[in-house]
């Protein structure tokens, strides 16, 4: 059964459900939410846990060329619904690096503020009524490798930093999370926060291409039927935005011939320059199980890179992950590589990563082994490394880059009617877990500019 709609928000994860009742609420416009997960009800909540396991209801794994598998939330807020928990802004050397003054850090941070309510800290870098809660683990309470992450910092030559969402250098910090009193507080609450009976959702949806004609959007296909649609505004994610884009004969011409498809708008960038932060994982064998908590507590960034003492195994956070000693994470920031999100013969979309480069690896590894090897760490009881393995960190953007694909605003190139406002757009490395930032991003995009 269609439903009459003014616009459509396909993808109801930390963007769309942010974007959807930023376009629903005190307004007359008639807005449809499509999921691809289910919206009866929403993915567990606590915070030391992360729903994200094989068999998990609430993830979607894509087969990644060169790298780990991409978990990705699915369900009412996405992959914000099943994370850790962390809620760190960019630094404003990010987003002036997007290269466009409008993006400047300045004039993103009233979104920033917008959607938080901070816990912690009041005055004009925070948020006090947004509807997405915002603090720290107190100190005293920090599980141990987070504590001798901060205990060990000055050893590493890294400054204490009070508020990660309010600085512009390296230090070592509690991590301002979207936790309260033990709970995940998915960006999807904002469709609590403001409920409007012009916003209807529809879940187990899975949208197949955009219609257009004559250079505008008419409809979404999603296999049983098209609903007619004039507005489309795509927050399905790094993957899945720049898959619905090639799908609907929008993308490099060859590729998307090469797929069977009809080359209806040439966009070579989509899916194309993708980034991600690759992760050295340093394993230890403490003396003791750490006491429980949120999954990272603490981080400390140097020199483009970001340290994380998780505060338990991967099999305490992972229900069906194999067992496994904790360990350390030292992501890389800026990595030199790009990778690419394209379709297999179904299809259905598939990434490929870049290996990382020799020198960034041997850069994470050394700042990791400097960690473990600080007087706080060993008083800790926490343990030297016994393994070094390389992950991701499954912070996947660029696959629809602004001013490549879309414009400053997150319209479309080339296809009227259409805006895409979720990580895809993210146009650069970011220095930090792209979860705030993007949700500040896709409000912005829908407050000045869809609702323009």
């Amino acid at each position: 059964m269609s439903t009459a709609a003014d616009v459509v928000v396909i993808g109801a994860g930390s963007a769309g459900a942010t974007v959807a009742a930023a376009l629903a609420v005190g307004s007359d416009r008639r807005v449809l939410l499509l999921e691809r997960g289910r919206t009866d009800r929403r993915a567990p909540r606590r915070a030391d846990r992360m729903p994200v396991g094989p068999t998990s209801e609430w993830a979607l794994r894509y087969p990644v060329v060169g790298g780990d598998p991409l978990v990705r939330g699915c369900g009412v807020g996405g992959s914000g619904a099943v994370n850790g928990g962390y809620f760190v802004r960019a630094r404003p050397a990010d987003l002036d690096a997007f290269a466009d003054p409008r993006w400047s850090f300045d004039r993103v941070l009233p979104w920033f503020r917008a959607i938080e309510h901070d816990v912690d800290f009041a005055g004009p870098a925070h948020g006090r009524a947004g509807p997405i809660p915002v603090r720290r683990v107190r100190v005293d309470d920090l599980a141990e490798p987070a504590a001798a992450l901060l205990g060990g910092a000055p050893a590493l030559g890294l400054a204490a930093v009070p508020d990660l969402n309010n600085a512009a250098g390296d230090g070592a910090g509690r991590v301002p999370l979207n936790v309260i009193d033990g709970s995940r507080i998915d960006p999807g609450v904002v469709l609590d926060h403001g409920a409007a009976p012009n916003l209807r959702i529809r879940g187990c949806v899975r949208v197949r291409r955009l219609m257009v004609r004559r250079g505008a959007v008419t409809g979404v296909d999603i296999g049983s039927e098209v609903l007619p649609a004039e507005a489309v505004v795509l927050c399905a994610g790094a993957v899945e935005s720049p898959a619905i884009l090639l799908r609907s004969g929008i993308g490099d011409p060859g590729e998307v011939r090469a797929l069977g498809i009809r080359p209806i708008v040439s966009l070579s960038g989509v899916g194309r320059g993708t980034v991600d932060h690759p992760e050295v994982r340093l394993h230890y064998r403490p003396d003791r199980s750490p006491r429980p908590g949120p999954v990272l507590q603490a981080v400390a960034h140097a020199d483009g890179l970001e340290v994380r003492p998780y505060s338990t195994a991967v099999s305490g956070m992972v229900d069906g992950a194999p067992p496994s000693d904790p360990y350390v994470g030292v992501a890389i920031m800026a990595p030199a590589g790009r990778g690419r999100v394209t379709l297999d013969g179904a299809h259905s979309a598939r990434v490929e990563a870049p290996r990382p480069a020799y020198a960034e690896l041997a850069r994470a590894r050394a700042l990791g082994s400097e960690l473990l090897a600080t007087p706080d760490w060993r008083a800790a009881g926490l343990g030297p490394a016994t393994t070094v393995a390389v992950g991701t960190s499954q912070h996947l953007t660029g696959s629809c880059a602004l001013g490549d694909v879309v414009d400053t605003y997150g319209r479309l190139h080339g296809v009227a009617g259409v805006w895409v406002a979720d990580a895809s757009v993210i146009p650069v490395p970011l220095s930090r877990g792209p979860h705030a930032t993007v949700i500040a991003v896709a409000t912005r995009i829908a407050h000045e500019s869809v609702m323009a």
